[in-house]
This record gives structure tokens, sequence and C-alpha cells, in this order.
């Protein structure tokens, strides 16, 4: 099995912000640091390869030459091999550049049925948060969300989006037969049988028992992130409604608008007191997966993100 990792440089924000005259921020002017994210992915990817010795680690990225020190860092981490695709000018590539690039070097390096692509989803800089989920469309292996699947159904109003709508908008999970029901026919539709990614399932433990019968787990990947974390990285997350961007006031400098002149709003689902309660759902409904058939028959592997925002 082969685990190609994507990895990419993103401004610091730990420090002072540069920004410009037109208040969004100055990425030029700042330093950068490798995206804690997706160095929580390559080490998943690298607890996988204990597990399973005849595993290779291809960590992949794209940018000026300075890029090199934090490959450079991956191959002292454990990775087999860096691949860097290098030209001055990507230095501040937008997000359709870096997929598409790293899309067609993905492809030349090859993936087969059974390896894995991994992509630290949330970034620092908001922005790159889309790469992931775009690699992943470019290659023809979806990423199947609970969370879209059900605001699609919530937007187009149909009976399953509207029994939904009450359990999310307080903060609680959607039952079950709902959920699995959802899952069991998107995982049947053509884009999927190439592969896929699961986002936001399983949740309970029948949610697991079910997939266990709908599809082959080869390996189950737990982010481990500590309660209050999770509270100031949801709470503070604000998203524009038309390009689906995804950025942090923490890095927002009070800027209220997206870069595409949307506003930029805070999802019911991302107030506080929401997310508290999905918490609790969580420790009560979903961290008893660890004993479940899944957990069980398939490697868990489990990261530590200690980002705050």
């Amino acid at each position: 099995m082969k685990i190609i990792v994507c990895v990419k440089q993103v401004p610091d924000t730990s420090g002072k912000v540069a920004v410009k005259a037109d208040g969004t921020m100055d990425r030029a002017a700042m330093a950068t640091i490798s995206n804690p994210d997706d160095m929580n992915a390559l080490e998943a990817a690298l607890q996988i390869k204990d597990k399973n010795p005849d595993t290779k680690v291809v960590v992949i990225s794209m940018g000026p030459p300075p890029t090199e020190s934090m490959l450079r860092e991956c191959l002292a981490m454990g990775a087999d091999e860096a691949v860097l695709v290098s030209a001055r000018e990507f230095g501040g590539a937008d997000t359709f550049a870096t997929s598409t690039t790293l899309t067609a070097a993905i492809r030349k390096i090859g993936v087969e049925k059974d390896d894995i692509v991994f992509c630290g989803r949330q970034a620092i800089d908001g922005d790159t948060a889309q790469v992931g989920p775009q690699i992943a469309e470019k290659l023809g292996i979806p990423q199947v969300s609970t969370g879209d699947i059900l605001r699609r159904a919530i937007k187009e109003q149909t009976p399953t989006g509207l029994k939904a709508k009450s359990f999310i908008d307080a903060g609680k999970l959607v039952p079950d037969e709902v959920v699995i029901a959802i899952v069991e026919e998107r995982l049947k539709e053509a884009d999927c049988q190439k592969g896929y990614i699961l986002d936001g399932f399983p949740r309970t433990v029948p949610q697991a028992e079910a997939l266990d019968n709908i599809a082959h787990i080869d390996a189950v990947v737990e982010l481990a992130v500590e309660d209050q974390q999770l509270v100031d990285r949801l709470s503070g997350r604000r998203v524009c409604l038309k390009c689906g961007a995804t950025n942090h006031v923490s890095q927002l400098n009070g800027r209220t608008q997206c870069d595409c002149g949307e506003p930029l709003v805070q999802r019911d689902d991302d107030k506080p007191e929401t997310v508290l309660s999905r918490l609790k759902v969580y420790h009560d409904q979903t961290a008893p997966l660890g004993d479940c058939s899944i957990a069980l028959t398939a490697p868990r592997i489990v990261t530590r993100s200690t980002r705050t925002s």
C-alpha cells in the first residue's frame, strides 16, 4: 500500500498578522510554517506504516524553493519519499491552481485502489481548507460528508432534510436510521466505486456496525483534540455561503467579508452553546466507537492535534 500525504506551507499567524490596505491578510509579507493539520496527517500515515511495514509513505508539495526545508522535515520524520513541484510563481497560488497541480503530480506518482491520499483539510489561513476536497474530486474519489448531504436536503426542504433540521439546530445527532440510509445510498453511486473519504460517519456504534456491513474499512484514523480547543475553533469559524471558504476570527482582524465580496457568517451549529451540546453527544454516543467491531477489525490510528484556531 502507498500513502500520499499532501503538505503545504501556510502563513504563521502566531504573531503579528500583516494586513493589506483592503483589510485582507498580506501572505507575501509573512513568514510561513508547515500546516499543522498536514503534519498530523503525516503522523497518522507513519503510524499506519508502523503497523504495516510494506507501506510506502510519499509526501508531496508545491511552491517556491524554500518549501524544500519542509519536505526535509517530513523525510526526517520517517517519510520514504518527498516530491516537490517547484516554481517561484507557485508561492501565491490559489486553491484551484494548488489542487490541479497536486492532482496531476499524484496521478503521475500513481494511485492504486488500496492506496490512501491524506490532506489536512482545515488549514490556518482558511482558503487552503478547500485543497483536500478539490484533490479528492479531481482524483475521482469523492469526499462523502454526511453534513453536506444533510445540509443539501435541508436547503431543498426534502422530508429527510426537514426531519434532520430540528436535530441539527438543537445540537443533537440525526437519528441513526436516517444517516445510515443516506450514506448507504450515496456509497452505491458510480463515483464511489474506486474509493471514497467518509466525513462525519460513523458517529455512533449502530452506524459503525452498519458500515461494517456496507463496506470494507482499511484503517480508522482518530484526530484527538481537547474539548476547549474544539469550542474555540468551531465557535470562531466564519464561512462564506457563496464560495464555501472557511475563516477563523483570530485571523480576520475584524473583517466580516470574504475575499469574494460576500459576507462571512457563523453557522447555527458553530455557536458555543451548540458546540458544547454536540460535544456532550459525542462523549455519550461516539466515544464508545473504540469498542465497536470496526475498531477491532481495522487498525486504529490516533494522532493528536494541538492547534488552537
